[in-house]
């Protein structure tokens, strides 16, 4: 299958959408797909396999490092060359946008994923006013797409809330062989506590993610500086727009920053804490919570979106009810949680086996057969759809013939529809019957003249699949010539 990915948001920059896109990409590339990628400026030319165009963009005002990318005429050279079975739109809004009337123009299906809550993050901007128009937005461009993925079931409910239509859960996975408790190292546990008084002592409390509003940090920080630090000891992991001033405001309390980690670095830094702090509730998943479970710590968050379906309150972590409207009040509560976890080292314990074993449910290559099933899904739609047209390429006089030629792996038959070169239709892909089984000719047809032993006249020579599998692969005799019949 050929996919063409339109992103706004792509690697260097490195969050929870850019590290799924390139676990796609390489998913991808492992399964035998072709993939090209069109997304802002990145320095690269190619990721796993695929090809990778960039454009610039105006960073939004809201959310600097997302950009109003611009669709470049390469964007659509190269879709029209690469003729996509599936065109994917990842958290569209300019580029994705314009994608979409491209996709109609070009007649290929269109699916889109959702994973940024940008109305949310309107409001954390200070563009609070911006907030249902961004709903609006992005409600009319996800449901002009044959299907939205999104990751959670609670975000799936939050947007079948505001309209959105045809939704799809596509979820994520972990690489457990990465992030395990066996990645502890008390020599870097020792590097945060060197300036603490009986370090042996305290219990680590980790953030990893963006440092940014959007994160709810403020009540983190509240919450914090109100805890009895004898016990316990803040690590932040990450960067962002708001780190000097989350730093300043914990200028007076025992913190170590880290700065950006990656990898084994930051495998290595959720295993050698002991409880994962994360306040935000504008997650539509929460990567970095399911990855700190599976390095075996218990979470203790907000019963928010994308958070609730990863973490089961008391069993894999504590969550804290948002219906506590003031500020104050809630950044009680959550130190209360915090502290339930900093003193209780057989609830602790207990949370983290439980965290272990949900975070084992979650893998990355199950994760991306429930897109690539949609992607073939829609395909498949499409092309079934549009069957009234493409049985003309076989209409001239019942003589259009199928002959076998070989057998593929994974239990499919591929064989080669020949018709004569007779309709302007050619190249146009559809589903057809044979002998009562569904074959797909597909977008990649040739158009070479060849010579039919049976009638000796110029035909066109199309690629056909066969969808259902097979119980035996026979292979018929060249010779043999077989009636092929419009679905």
């Amino acid at each position: 299958m050929r996919i063409a990915v339109i992103t706004e948001n792509f690697l260097p920059k490195l969050d929870g959408v850019t590290r799924t896109l390139a676990r796609l990409l390489e998913y991808l590339q492992a399964t035998g797909h072709q993939a090209l990628l069109l997304g802002p400026e990145s320095g690269m030319q190619q990721y796993a396999g695929a090809e990778v165009i960039g454009t610039a963009g105006i960073p939004l005002p809201f959310y600097p490092e997302l950009k109003a990318n611009m669709f470049r005429p390469l964007f659509l050279q190269r879709l029209h060359e690469f003729q996509p079975d599936v065109i994917h739109l990842v958290d569209p809004v300019m580029l994705g946008a314009t994608g979409l009337a491209v996709a109609r123009l070009l007649q290929v299906p269109v699916v889109s994923s959702y994973h940024t809550n940008l109305a949310a993050y309107c409001k954390h901007f200070g563009f609070g006013f911006l907030t249902e128009p961004m709903w609006a937005y992005n409600r009319f461009i996800h449901n002009q797409c044959a299907l939205t993925f999104c990751p959670s079931p609670s975000t799936a409910a939050r947007l079948r809330k505001q309209g959105f239509e045809h939704l799809r859960i596509w979820p994520r996975g972990v690489d457990t062989s990465l992030f395990h408790p066996a990645r502890r190292n008390e020599r870097l546990r020792a590097s945060w506590l060197k300036e603490r008084e009986q370090p042996q002592n305290k219990v680590i409390l980790l953030y990893a993610g963006r440092i940014s509003r959007e994160k709810n940090l403020r009540l983190l920080v509240e919450a914090y500086c109100g805890m009895d630090h004898t016990r316990c000891h803040l690590v932040m992991v990450g960067d962002g727009p708001a780190y000097t001033e989350v730093r300043q405001e914990l200028a007076d309390a025992p913190v170590t920053f880290t700065g950006y980690l990656a990898g084994e670095a930051l495998a290595t830094a959720y295993a050698s804490a002991d409880v994962f702090a994360f306040p935000s509730y504008t997650e539509t998943f929460g990567q970095v919570v399911l990855e700190a479970m599976a390095s075996g710590l218990p979470v203790v968050g907000l019963n928010a979106e994308g958070i609730r379906d990863l973490v089961s309150h008391e069993h894999t972590g504590l969550l804290l009810e948002r219906q506590l409207i003031d500020q104050e009040k809630q950044a009680a509560a959550y130190r209360e949680l915090l502290e339930y976890l900093v003193q209780d080292r057989q609830a602790r314990e207990r949370m983290d086996q439980a965290a272990l074993v949900e975070a084992s449910h979650h893998s990355w290559p199950e994760a991306m057969k429930c897109l690539v099933q949609g992607y073939d899904e829609i395909a498949c739609a499409c092309h079934q759809d549009e069957r009234g047209s493409m049985t003309r390429l076989i209409e001239r006089d019942g003589d259009a013939v199928f002959r076998n030629y070989f057998s593929h792996t994974n239990s499919l038959f591929t064989g080669r529809l020949i018709v004569k070169e007779n309709d302007s239709c050619r190249k146009r892909p559809g589903f057809y019957q044979f002998q009562g089984r569904l074959a797909h000719v597909s977008k990649e047809t040739l158009a070479t003249p060849q010579h039919n032993r049976v009638d000796q006249e110029p035909v066109l020579v199309d690629e056909v699949m066969l969808h259902q599998r097979l119980d035996k692969l026979a292979t018929a005799a060249d010779q043999d010539v077989l009636p092929f019949l419009p679905l």
